[in-house]
């Protein structure tokens, strides 16, 4: 096997462990946002169940659409695009301290997650 060959699948290993990554920090961390905002803040359970699901239904039911963006712009510029629209959603929701904002942080992260 050649060293090109020997990189490239070294950078799929790396790849797949860091989507794992991404995954079991989203799945173990998300549950908790709804307890941030409901029990410590005092906001009602129903906008913040509504603005997580919105969320999760803008990342999984408009990906057809992220594909095609992909297709047009290439792969790579729209996961780095995806990643970093993500992060800036999640940091976004960390610091969120009026609804609007949570509804924008949410809006933003599954747009990221279309991305990729």
């Amino acid at each position: 096997m050649s060293r090109v060959s020997q990189a490239r699948n070294l950078g799929k290993y790396f790849l797949l462990i860091d989507n794992m990554l991404v995954v079991l920090g989203f799945f173990v961390v998300f549950p908790l946002i709804s307890i941030r905002f409901v029990d410590q803040m005092g906001w009602a359970a129903v906008m913040v169940g509504i603005a997580l699901g919105l969320r999760q239904f803008i990342q999984q039911g408009l990906g057809i659409f992220g594909g095609a963006i992909a297709d047009r712009f290439g792969v790579k510029p729209m996961i780095v695009t995806g990643m970093l629209m993500r992060a800036a959603g999640f940091a976004t929701m960390g610091i969120a301290h009026e609804p609007w904002l949570l509804w924008f942080s949410c809006f933003l992260s599954g747009l990221g997650g279309t991305l990729f």
